[in-house]
């Protein structure tokens, strides 16, 4: 995988930020603003971040989606973390290929995650 980490995007598509949903990777900040829908934007289905764990605000101006980072000083890291294990390890037991099979996503490098789960875009 040759892609800037610090680019990477998330998106938690679920009823609370808490709880995993359908977890999308992104290879930067517009490819998920891109991706998304405006009136899933307004309807606030996605909890969006980046992967240093910065909350990403999602608007709409114009018809489009428009991704800023929250500036709140809260750093989510743990719980980005917490997304892509969960979702790496779905992806691993629906994948059934033993080059994956009995690894544990909670011993995996962020890059390792990414490389399990792929990018959307």
């Amino acid at each position: 995988m040759n892609v800037d980490l610090s680019s990477v995007a998330i998106i938690n598509e679920s009823s609370s930020s808490e709880v995993v949903g359908d977890v999308t990777l992104f290879r930067n900040f517009e490819s998920l603003a891109a991706w998304t829908e405006p009136i899933d934007v307004e309807n606030n289905e996605y909890f969006a971040y980046s992967l240093a764990g910065d909350r990403l605000n999602l608007n709409v101006e114009s018809d489009r989606v428009k991704v800023t980072k929250a500036n709140d000083g809260v750093n989510l890291s743990a719980h980005v973390r917490k997304l892509l294990e969960a979702t790496a390890e779905h992806v691993i037991r629906a994948s059934n290929r033993e080059s994956v099979t009995g690894i544990d996503p909670k011993l995996m490098s962020l890059r390792e995650l990414i490389d399990v789960i792929g990018f959307a875009r």
